[in-house]
């Protein structure tokens, strides 16, 4: 519920503080006055588009600041935003000249998405734009759904709906694609059949590579290696002999010089390595596999993967992870071309919208049946007596919003057929059939404040009182604002709030004034009879108020808001 609100130089407004109580609060003064100032300013605190022209001409910037008192489902939102949740709610937008806004919820900045969506659940207005929107079908498809309030229905269908068209697509993809996947396969299973004759393994080319150097110098090593041998220890003068016998000569120098006989040490190292680098050499030439065969054997296998390699234009090396990637990609190809599978599928997924579209259709039709009594009750009480109210639900087009055409019929007077609401509704009816609307589903309104800009347009006299009065009832359920040019509308009101406008220093200025009861006898009896307010005028008006206190049929507000 809205509880205070502060404006500063907002349009025509320098700055105004108001405070708001439950119940109906009526907004009034001259015309030109600047009336729906405070609906635009709610508005834009809102998230409504930011435009510099809301700025008061010779101000810096705007700034809007209100303070709420908010439900369990508000205080959940703003924990889950990681905003403070734990006191009063606080929203304060500001704009400066050049445009550019900020937005605050409790003290902490935001987007103006985050403004938007909070305010949502927070006030509802209700303007001539939204009663125009009231023709079209989503939004008597809306109003409808959110009455009935089974927003678990609506989920399941949409979620179903999602789920059958994304089943449908791949069914149409598969079948529309076949030629297509047809030689993507014949491709695929050509290159397998290529590479199951190659067979190739992991690293494998490797291997072969090193082997066939190995083996393709097979008589240079051989050669090289055995003269190696023979002169480390198979020559008539072996370097190994040789190196032995210099060892034993200085080794006998120590007996004339110590100093001399410790060089023959590095010698007896050299001799060792010779011997062990012959001990080696002779190993290897006697288990060395250079036979010409097997080089044979391993060109014949480099010819036929690079054979493969070149044929599938790629590194003989690479041929084992092709493999590996023909078989996955075939895999895919077989179950994408499954078309009993994904047939099946779009079945199942077609059938269980079929079936949520059929649960949602039903309760669509039993709450249209209860809504449309109870607004043709209402009509009758708004000067629409003899007319009747209907909401007619007819199959259509599946969508994500289930089957159902939803529309508003209406007939104004007895005996005249019923005929869709944008078809015989004026202006005056159009706004009365919102009212009724209004407070029909305000008890399943989630939203605790509602605010009506020109509801009694095209109106007056009785059936002026009679708006009044639900606007009156109607605040018994939720807080509600209303802009009204009418004393009978006015004077049904729990408050009274008066804009008015002077020239000040050669610029527009708008006040708007909490009404104690006195001024309020004024200001209807100004509603009532102009500027030249009368003895007559002032007794009219104190009789509307005192009428509109003491209908018993019309229940006091409450003091507490309603909870969710």
């Amino acid at each position: 519920m809205l509880l205070h609100l502060d404006l500063k130089d907002f349009v025509l407004v320098e700055r105004t503080t108001l405070d708001f109580a439950s119940g109906f609060s009526a907004l009034t003064g001259e015309t030109g006055a600047g009336k729906s100032i405070l609906l635009d300013a709610l508005g834009f605190l809102l998230g409504g588009k930011a435009d510099a022209s809301l700025v008061r001409q010779g101000a810096d910037k705007a700034d809007i600041h209100a303070t709420l008192s908010i439900a369990a489902s508000v205080q959940q939102w703003l924990a889950s935003n990681d905003f403070d949740s734990s006191a009063e709610l606080q929203l304060r937008r500001t704009l400066d000249a050049s445009g550019k806004n900020r937005c605050y919820i409790n003290g902490t900045p935001c987007t103006a998405t985050q403004m938007r969506e909070l305010g949502e659940q927070l006030i509802d207005i209700h303007g001539q734009h939204d009663q125009q929107r009231l023709l079209k079908p989503s939004s008597q498809r809306a109003l409808l759904d959110d009455y009935a309030q089974h927003p678990d229905l609506q989920d399941v269908v949409k979620t179903t709906w999602t789920t059958a068209q994304a089943a449908s697509a791949a069914l149409l993809a598969a079948q529309t694609q076949q030629r297509q996947l047809d030689a993507q396969r014949e491709q695929l299973a050509w290159v397998q059949e290529e590479l199951a004759h190659a067979k190739p393994t992991a690293g494998e080319w490797e291997q072969l590579e090193q082997e066939h150097k190995k083996l393709s110098h097979s008589a240079q090593l051989l050669t090289t290696l055995q003269g190696v041998l023979t002169g480390l220890d198979e020559g008539d003068d072996p370097l190994a002999e040789q190196a032995r016998q210099m060892h034993h000569s200085v080794q006998a120098l120590a007996k004339l010089d110590a100093a001399a006989g410790a060089l023959a040490e590095p010698i007896e190292t050299a001799y060792i390595h010779l011997q062990e680098a012959a001990r080696g050499i002779a190993q290897y030439l006697k288990t060395a596999d250079l036979d010409p065969e097997r080089l044979a054997t391993v060109e014949q296998r480099i010819a036929l993967l690079y054979a493969t390699a070149r044929k599938l234009r790629l590194a003989p090396a690479d041929l084992p992870q092709r493999l590996a990637d023909v078989y996955a990609e075939l895999q895919a190809l077989n179950a994408a071309q499954d078309i009993a599978a994904l047939e099946r599928a779009a079945h199942r997924a077609q059938a269980a919208y079929d079936a949520a579209a059929q649960d949602l259709s039903t309760r669509r039709k039993a709450v249209a049946a209860k809504l449309s009594a109870a607004v043709t009750q209402g009509m009758q009480a708004l000067a629409l007596g003899g007319g009747q109210f209907s909401i007619d639900c007819q199959p259509t087009t599946p969508s994500q919003h289930g089957k159902d055409a939803i529309d508003f019929l209406v007939t104004a007077n007895v005996g005249q057929s019923l005929r869709p609401l944008a078809k015989v509704a004026s202006g005056g009816e159009l706004a009365r059939m919102s009212l009724a609307l209004c407070v029909v589903t305000a008890a399943q309104s989630a939203v605790p404040c509602l605010i009506f800009d020109e509801v009694d347009s095209g109106i007056g006299g009785a059936t002026a009182d009679i708006v009044g009065q639900h606007l009156r009832q109607l605040g018994v359920q939720v807080q509600v604002l209303a802009v009204t040019h009418l004393a009978q509308v006015a004077a049904n009101a729990h408050q009274q709030f008066k804009v008015s406008k002077h020239v000040e220093n050669g610029l527009t200025i708008s006040t708007v004034t909490a009404l104690d009861d006195a001024s309020r006898v004024d200001e209807v009896a100004r509603m009532l009879g102009g500027e030249n307010i009368t003895v007559t005028t002032r007794y009219h008006a104190q009789e509307l108020l005192t009428a509109a206190l003491h209908k018993h049929a019309i229940p006091a507000p409450r003091t507490q808001m309603r909870k969710d």
